[in-house]
């Protein structure tokens, strides 16, 4: 073969080798225990972000931050093995926030009922029809009977 293409066979490897091991290195597990929340809001400010467009909210509210919000339990659910807690404002119509708990945090979960008072930490992913957190917990919990 070639000394050409014996080069470009191995530049092509070791590009390919690099961006895989950039990608491996690149993706990093932020640690919602151990963090403090970048930003703390109510459920109600939050959706009000998103569905009267508040722009001085909306310019503190960036994806991957870790955000504390408070708010009234809407309902907990299990599906394919993961927590759910969805989070309502003011009302009891969409939209919501979804807080995909951590496995560990199901005991505290289970035990919570419609209108319970909560406040959850968890990575903020962004918004479609509903506001989504991932790898959620629980800091505080309130019964509301």
């Amino acid at each position: 073969m070639p000394k050409k293409i014996k080069f470009l066979v191995f530049a092509t490897l070791f590009g390919v080798a690099l961006l895989f091991g950039w990608g491996l290195l690149g993706t990093k597990k932020t640690n919602v225990m151990n963090t403090s929340a970048e930003v703390e809001i109510t459920a109600q400010n939050l959706l009000s972000v998103f569905n009267d467009g508040n722009q001085e909210l909306m310019n503190g509210l960036k994806t991957e931050q870790i955000v504390e919000v408070t708010g009234l339990v809407k309902e907990t659910n299990l599906m394919n093995g993961r927590m759910t807690v969805l989070l309502k404002g003011n009302n009891d119509s969409p939209p919501y926030i979804i807080c995909d708990m951590m496995p560990h945090q199901k005991k505290t979960v289970s035990q919570f009922k419609p209108n319970d008072s909560v406040k959850i930490k968890g990575i903020f992913k962004g918004y479609l029809k509903d506001a989504v957190f991932l790898d959620c917990i629980v800091t505080f919990s309130q019964a509301n009977d």
